[in-house]
């Protein structure tokens, strides 16, 4: 495993994806688990999950834990990245990045505990909330050619849509957060086999769970997958077309047949053929609050 810490910023990494709603009167309970990689006194730790909610009580005692380990875990900086086999997990900021009058202090910090393969690995956050309640990073494990990066994680992808015969996402981790924020696959589609941001079609994300967020778009459809109902909304940006299907069910172990939905979009012409998945990314789009996500188990198989 590599570390590669990047201190360059992509301004223009991630699309915004999410539209921010009234965050709700109740929060899921936070639980610390003594075994956990992630938990205080790990080698690994960076939050602890009993703190008080960071936008609903006085924040300075995890603001001074917090700028202390950020100057001091390489996995804390942004943008860092962790390369792993074939995957590299990301601690992207991008909507921070892009909003110059944001100043407030956070943290967000990716791991990764294991020597080969994403197993247990992942990243934990904490945002304040702030006036413009936008969507401020998406800390993720990317598999292929991201749209900005150099090269792919993997000989697998680019693929063109048309040739794929099999791709599924087998999963299974511990999740918990409070606040603003979703956990969601994200898909890019580009016009050739060497992506660049230019030459993105479509963004096409599924999300599993949400809380206080909602997709970009108009809700188009509501259909079902693998017995697994979803609302499918759409938008057109200025660069390119923003596609979500959105569980009514959450979902932290399972596995995602990710042919069926660019059947779907194939069918219902979404998408075409001729496109090429450039790569798969899993992550957490968070608004405000904290959390912390855990990958016990993450497969993707594609040909």
């Amino acid at each position: 495993m590599s570390i590669l810490c990047c201190f360059f910023l992509f301004l223009l990494s991630q699309s915004v994806t999410a539209e921010v709603i009234s965050p709700p009167a109740q929060t899921h309970a936070i639980s610390s688990r003594s075994d956990s990689p992630f938990s205080l006194g790990s080698p690994h730790a960076v939050l602890s999950l009993g703190d008080p909610l960071y936008f609903r009580e006085s924040p300075q005692p995890v603001l001074e834990y917090q700028a202390a380990r950020r100057t001091s875990h390489p996995g804390c900086k942004d943008w860092c990245e962790y390369r792993i086999d074939e995957y590299a997990i990301s601690n992207n900021v991008w909507g921070k990045d892009n909003i110059k009058e944001y100043s407030a202090p956070y943290a967000q910090c990716i791991y990764s505990a294991g020597v080969k393969g994403p197993d247990q690995a992942g990243w934990d956050w904490i945002w304040p909330a702030w006036s413009e309640r936008k969507v401020l990073a998406y800390p993720a494990i990317a598999y292929g050619w991201k749209p900005w990066s150099q090269e792919s994680t993997t000989a697998n992808l680019p693929k063109q849509v048309g040739a794929i015969n099999e791709l599924t996402v087998s999963y299974q981790l511990e999740f918990h957060a409070t606040g603003i924020y979703n956990l969601a696959f994200d898909l890019w589609l580009t016009r050739s086999s060497i992506p660049s941001p230019e030459g993105i079609t479509r963004e096409i994300m599924i999300w599993i769970d949400q809380e206080g967020i909602q997709p970009a778009g108009t809700l188009v459809d509501n259909i079902a997958i693998d017995e697994m109902d979803y609302a499918f909304y759409k938008k057109k940006f200025k660069e390119w077309d923003y596609l979500a299907f959105v569980s009514t069910s959450r979902s932290r172990v399972g596995k995602i047949n990710v042919k069926r939905f660019l059947e779907y979009l194939l069918k219902n012409a979404h998408i075409t053929r001729e496109e090429f998945l450039a790569s798969i990314e899993f992550g957490n789009e968070i608004s405000a609050g904290k959390g912390r996500l855990e990958l016990q188990k993450y497969l993707i198989s594609v040909r």
